[in-house]
């Protein structure tokens, strides 16, 4: 459905009402005998146990299974501490000793819910804590925006720059003419913990913005292998969810070999910077050239013969020099606001824990 009542689970905890699910006001009138309210407190009960959301605003808003409705009692204890105190450590260790520990995915059921023993001091010192975890919490939620923001600018002025084709002095070349390797795979592995020596970049180690996470592994392989990445290589996702998702690889990411579902490309410096293909290949020109070039299938793909055949346009490497110090300014700018932010997260999470421990240690994760 297109409308009706906004319909939430486990995966709109972090925003409630940015959700494109909806049910019909006659069924959320006749399935849901407790309709949540203003000021309750939507608790995930499956998977990720314990995350909250409190219900903001006075529109009906229907719920999954997967989520737990709390009431609290106003006379008793606020929704925002009620929040805070079940996402702390202290919280959490309450409720894994409810929660089923051997259902996949966890989960806790509902009758086991009212029955977590939880720290409720007097109204005051409820407030006086929500006060200073509030500064933190209001903070972090300033920094999104302002990294939502600063990435929406990221994307308007990387679309503006790169939509080059036509355009005079520009060139139309191949990914497979402006590369010395054309297409070169990555290896089949598993993963084993990470040895100290070098890394194993998998798909889902590639974040959208083409950077790499914190996860990491090495390869489970004892076959001799092709040579590591270099700097200035290349990564495309050929197959996947993530189809298309690149990586441009950096010599303080260390020594890396990378799976097979991977395909890498060599740039020739001499007919364009790596990082100006790099930014092209997050463009919306790009991922047009994706989503017209992938084949569908139970795993979408896109071949290296392909890849190969992608149409870069390029300017003079004076030009290419230029777009990409206006795109590393942006990018810049919201690597410095994820430092901040998470900073900010890492001190919240620490008075939370200290602030709701109540004698049970320093409440450090």
């Amino acid at each position: 459905m297109e409308s009706g009542v906004k319909f939430v689970s486990v995966e709109n905890i972090d925003n409630l009402y940015n959700t494109n699910k909806y049910i019909s006001e006659k069924d959320y009138s006749d399935n849901y005998k407790n309709k949540p309210r203003k000021g309750d407190v939507l608790m995930t009960r499956i998977g990720d146990v314990g995350r909250c959301a409190i219900i903001t605003k006075d529109e009906p808003i229907a719920y999954y299974v997967s989520l737990a409705l709390l009431r609290p009692k106003k006379e008793e204890i606020f929704c925002s501490y009620l929040k805070h105190l079940l996402e702390s450590r202290t919280g959490r260790i309450e409720l894994r000793k409810r929660t089923l520990l051997t259902a996949v995915p966890l989960k806790i059921n509902l009758g086991e819910i009212g029955k977590i023993k939880i720290p409720i001091p007097s109204l005051s010192e409820q407030n006086r804590i929500v006060g200073i975890l509030d500064t933190f919490t209001d903070s972090i939620e300033n920094l999104k925006q302002q990294i939502a923001q600063r990435r929406k600018q990221y994307e308007f002025y990387r679309d503006q720059l790169l939509d080059l084709e036509g355009k005079e002095g520009v060139e139309m070349k191949t990914l497979g003419e402006i590369c010395n390797l054309k297409g070169d795979y990555g290896i089949s592995a598993s993963s084993k913990p990470f040895d100290g020596i070098c890394r194993y970049i998998r798909i889902t180690d590639i974040t959208d913005s083409g950077s790499l996470n914190d996860d990491v592994v090495s390869a489970d392989y004892n076959k001799p292998v092709k040579e590591a990445l270099k700097e200035g290589d290349i990564l495309f996702a050929r197959t996947g969810a993530t189809v298309g998702k690149t990586l441009l690889f950096h010599k303080e990411y260390g020594e890396c070999l990378f799976a097979g579902y991977l395909i890498r490309y060599r740039i020739k410096t001499m007919l364009a910077l790596p990082k100006f293909v790099f930014h092209f290949a997050h463009s919306n020109n790009y991922y047009k050239w994706v989503k017209a070039n992938l084949v569908e299938g139970a795993q979408p793909n896109i071949s290296a013969q392909k890849y190969n055949s992608l149409q870069i346009p390029l300017p003079p490497l004076s030009e290419q020099q230029r777009i990409v110090s206006i795109l590393d300014t942006f990018e810049a700018s919201i690597s410095n606001l994820e430092a901040q932010l998470a900073q900010r997260q890492k001190q919240y999470e620490y008075y939370r824990n200290k602030l709701l421990s109540f004698g049970n240690g320093d409440g450090e994760s």
